[in-house]
C-alpha cells in the first residue's frame, strides 16, 4: 500500500492518509483493490491505529517501515543463531 517504501520512512500525516483511505473501503473491496491477504484484511486497521497513536504517544513524527513482518524477523534471528 505504501509503494516502495519498504525499509523506509513513513510519516505520520502519509500513515493517517493510508489509514482513512482503507477505512473507507470494505474487507472484500481492500482483497481486490489492495491486494491485501485475507488473513491480515481484519488486523490492518487496528494495527494502524495502534501504530499511529504511538506515533502521537511519542511525538513521532515518522516511523520505520521494515522489509520483514514479526514472524520473519524472529525466523530470522533463529536461524542466524543455529549458524553461529
Amino acid at each position: 500500500l505504501n509503494g516502495s517504501r519498504i525499509d523506509k520512512r513513513i510519516s505520520y500525516q502519509e500513515l493517517q492518509v493510508l489509514y482513512d483511505l482503507i477505512d473507507k473501503h470494505s474487507y472484500e473491496e481492500r482483497i481486490i483493490y489492495f491486494g491485501m491477504r485475507s488473513d491480515r484484511v481484519d488486523v490492518i486497521l487496528p494495527a494502524t491505529k495502534i501504530f499511529l497513536n504511538i506515533m502521537k504517544w511519542a511525538k513521532s513524527t515518522e516511523i520505520f517501515v521494515p522489509k520483514f513482518g514479526l514472524s520473519d524477523g524472529i525466523l530470522r534471528v533463529l536461524h542466524e543463531g543455529l549458524e553461529m
